[in-house]
């Protein structure tokens, strides 16, 4: 009898060993976000502003997609004077609450932020907040500053988020549409084919990050948004 209750026993937690593996990683994964403060992305700006020969461009380009060293920039986005900065972990939410040294440091003319699917995390109510406080910063600190927001992107890794997407940006256009030297730019008529669908030679196999020709059409987006722009002015 006892040895058949210490064989139940011990199935019982060899089979709850995986739950408690996922459980300790989940804990993880929420201290490391609890960890993040404005210092976490200062100090990613600041390093890439120390081998940065300008810190002091009209464009700045705040995204988690592309890369900030300076020599990859086109020559579509070069002529405008571009810089790009970012962090994996950058929300609209931190941009506005780190406002001061993420943008005001730089006093562009042009902030453009590109969205990645982890605004799927907030509510659009929430992250229509975090763009109204970056408005709002922009106003305190005095910048004459137009905001590009470039919607979430479809991938081939979140076909079946597609209406989702679409309705969390169309939300942000609609937002867009009601407030002064604020745009919204919709990326994926670029990205997609004629069937709506994310192109795959835009993404490595994980359906998610941009290939090099994804990167291009990235910034072909970026360079007819800053455009239309200049034309408008």
């Amino acid at each position: 009898m006892l040895s058949n209750k210490f064989i139940i026993w011990a199935s019982v937690i060899i089979l709850s060993l995986p739950f408690w593996a996922l459980t300790g990683r989940l804990v993880v994964l929420n201290s490391s976000n609890d960890q993040l403060d404005c210092n976490t992305f200062n100090e990613t700006f600041e390093t890439h502003d120390n081998i940065s020969e300008v810190q002091q461009l009209p464009l700045l380009i705040i995204s988690s997609r592309l890369s900030q060293e300076r020599h990859l920039v086109p020559a579509t986005l070069g002529r405008y004077g571009t810089l790009i900065r970012g962090h994996r972990s950058l929300t609209p939410e931190w941009i506005g609450e780190c406002f001061a040294r993420l943008v005001g440091y730089y006093q562009p003319k042009h902030l453009v932020i590109t969205l990645d699917n982890t605004i799927f995390e907030q509510s659009d109510s929430r992250l229509l907040t975090a763009l109204d406080f970056i408005i709002q910063e922009r106003k305190r600190y005095q910048l004459n500053m137009m905001l590009s927001v470039v919607g979430v992107l479809k991938t081939p890794a979140t076909k079946a988020l597609g209406e989702t997407i679409d309705a969390r940006n169309k939300a942000i256009e609609d937002w867009a549409s009601e407030r002064a030297d604020a745009r919204f730019v919709d990326p994926n008529p670029r990205f997609s084919d004629l069937y709506r669908q994310p192109k795959a030679a835009f993404f490595w196999p994980n359906g998610q990050t941009l290939t090099g020709p994804g990167t291009q059409m990235l910034f072909a987006v970026l360079t007819q948004e800053i455009d239309a722009i200049r034309v408008e002015q």
